[in-house]
């Protein structure tokens, strides 16, 4: 029910923030939970663990919070549904294949009818609860931990709840829980005083308003990572964006390039393209004017916006949403752009600037254009030089490729054209 819906409440609306006294049992209990989340970040403790924990700390410091354990308990059970929902993607693409049909043309009346069929669909359920559970224990007052805090469960909650309001059957009861809580996380993002997590949430949301407006959002979703895989040393998870039965972990970096910082900031995103080369996680660039600007447009009421706001988020939306594209396999990315990416229009069709091809050379690109073996991507010299080869060379480009489509699309004998214009 949305009344009992579990989210971070406006700071006006809050109680003290829960400052306990530095007893010494205080300072061993925070030092116990600073062992314990760095346990759970490095993936050595499970739900039962974690249990038995805050029990044994419940006895001997009775009245002492232990959030963070309670989130960290639903974020386990939570990670478990979503690895049980992903099987159901998986389930729902065979089922497609039985019927003669594919994945990425079920409807969601289809998708509604195939859930009842499927297995696992208690467990999810049940797991789902759980985290629900556990989210609304750590939920009881306001507080913050060690690396974690209250706006974490909150905002975990909310995502997990919209994924199961869009498992209700009635369309009109369903567009409103949706759009009921939605709200409640564009308000708990108003207090995130972390503007990375913050940019992060407002992207996975504009996701999810896209695929929304294109009645698509039955196959595309997207939602934050759980605490132990944005927090994990090295390749860390922002966000997930989900395409048919295709899981695409993000990193995503938040800032905006410019004349001053270009070269340090392309250098940043090369580095962590390199760290994450070889791995299920892909790193996108988030420019926060961009994000901001079409988070504002995206989210204005209808009859706010003129022509000329409809056609900034547009442009917006394409830049966002390319980079997006360009980290998924051939046949999410053609239904990923074919569903969500505007259509460009004939006097954008033959635009390829240098920008564009900036923001289009990443790893997968690179294989895609040919121009990088999947068995180089761990060379960091190879990686570099294709990178530097097809950033400078702007008018090989264009002699290759007519429109950016093409660019993004490119066949064998675009290929080989390429390699040749480039000297390769």
């Amino acid at each position: 029910m949305l009344d009992d819906a579990v989210g971070v409440a406006p700071a006006s609306e809050r109680g003290p923030v829960l400052k306990l006294v530095e007893s010494p049992e205080q300072r061993e209990l925070t030092r116990r939970m600073k062992g314990i989340t760095h346990d759970y970040i490095d993936g050595q403790v499970d739900v039962p663990f974690l249990e038995h924990t805050l029990q044994e700390l419940d006895q001997k410091y009775p009245g002492l919070p232990k959030h963070d354990i309670e989130l960290l308990i639903g974020s386990l059970h939570h990670d478990r549904a979503n690895a049980l929902d992903l099987g159901f993607r998986v389930f729902l693409s065979r089922e497609a294949e039985k019927m003669g049909t594919s994945l990425y043309k079920l409807t969601q009346e289809q998708v509604m009818q195939l859930y009842g069929d499927f297995d696992l669909r208690k467990d999810m359920e049940q797991a789902e609860e759980a985290a629900l559970r556990s989210y609304q224990d750590a939920l009881k007052g306001y507080w913050k931990g060690y690396l974690i805090d209250q706006s974490d469960a909150g905002l975990l909650s909310l995502e997990l709840q919209i994924h199961r309001a869009g498992r209700e059957q009635d369309p009109v009861k369903r567009k409103h829980l949706i759009g009921e809580l939605e709200s409640h996380v564009r308000a708990a993002l108003q207090d995130v005083d972390d503007f990375g997590k913050r940019a992060e949430y407002m992207y996975l949301t504009l996701i999810r308003k896209f695929s929304r407006d294109a009645g698509v959002e039955h196959l595309i979703d997207a939602h934050h990572s759980i605490p132990r895989d944005d927090l994990r040393r090295g390749h860390s998870v922002d966000g997930v964006v989900i395409v048919g039965d295709r899981k695409q972990n993000l990193q995503m970096k938040s800032f905006n390039i410019n004349s001053y910082t270009e070269d340090f900031q392309r250098k940043e995103l090369e580095a962590t393209e390199q760290k994450l080369a070889g791995s299920t996680t892909s790193v996108i660039l988030v420019p926060p004017n961009e994000l901001k600007e079409c988070y504002r447009l995206a989210f204005a009421p209808p009859g706010d916006l003129d022509a000329k706001n409809k056609g900034q988020l547009t442009r917006l939306k394409r830049s966002l949403l390319t980079s997006l594209a360009q980290t998924l396999p051939e046949e999410s990315k053609r239904f990923l752009v074919e569903s969500l990416l505007p259509k460009i229009e004939k006097k954008e069709r033959s635009t390829i600037t240098q920008k564009f091809i900036d923001q289009n050379s990443s790893v997968n690109q690179l294989i895609n254009l040919g121009l990088l073996d999947e068995g180089d991507i761990r060379d960091s010299s190879v990686l570099l030089t294709a990178k530097r080869v097809l950033k400078e060379n702007l008018a090989a480009v264009r002699s290759v490729f007519s429109t950016p489509d093409a660019y993004l699309n490119p066949t064998q004998e675009d290929r080989e054209k390429l390699k040749q214009a480039l000297g390769s």
